[in-house]
């Protein structure tokens, strides 16, 4: 998997006084979740990371030859001491989720302050499907994730012209030319 930062930055992930962090940002109905990967929580632009280190597993990964993401899957695992609980899925499912945004950010920490800095956006999308499924010793939810550009593909997503208003009210004549 490749994601294009600039060299500053990457020097900055070898660096072993800076901890390198992955922030996960989910915005389901109207509440925003934040998951990093590391212990406690965190507060990065006025949002609560809580700790997701042992919670989430990537899955899939499908990519441009660009290197640029088009598609993830995020596994939230509800193993025994490691993930979520039965009410945590109840509270999940209970939110409007399809079609919830999702970030994907690397940073850092400060050396100093242990504060995160320098986090950069290396996917921005959507969930477009969630199903529960079912492990050995438990369960996962499976987030299939898609890059906004994805909406841009759906039928129907394309610009509006006569035409395709006229589809909807072949009275209008709004987009006519004049």
């Amino acid at each position: 998997m490749a994601f294009s930062i600039s060299s500053d930055l990457a020097n900055a992930f070898a660096d072993p006084e800076r901890y390198g962090v992955v922030l996960l940002t989910f915005q389901l109905g109207s509440e925003v979740y934040g998951l990093w990967n590391g212990q406690g929580t965190r507060v990065y632009n006025t949002i609560p990371y809580h700790s997701g280190a042992q919670l989430v597993e990537v899955g899939d990964i499908d990519q441009r030859t660009d290197g640029s993401v088009t598609s993830w899957e995020l596994k939230l695992s509800t193993a025994p001491d490691k993930g979520l609980t039965v009410d945590d899925v109840a509270s999940f499912y209970g939110e409007d989720w399809q079609m919830g945004h999702v970030t994907v950010q690397l940073g850092m920490r400060h050396p100093q302050t242990d504060e995160i800095i320098g986090v950069v956006m290396i996917f921005a999308g959507f969930i477009s499907e969630a199903p529960l499924l079912e492990g050995l010793d438990s369960q996962f939810i499976s987030l299939h994730l898609l890059d906004e550009s994805a909406r841009l593909s759906e039928t129907g997503a394309g610009y509006r012209n006569d035409a395709t208003q006229k589809l909807l009210d072949d009275t209008d004549t709004s987009l006519v030319a004049i």
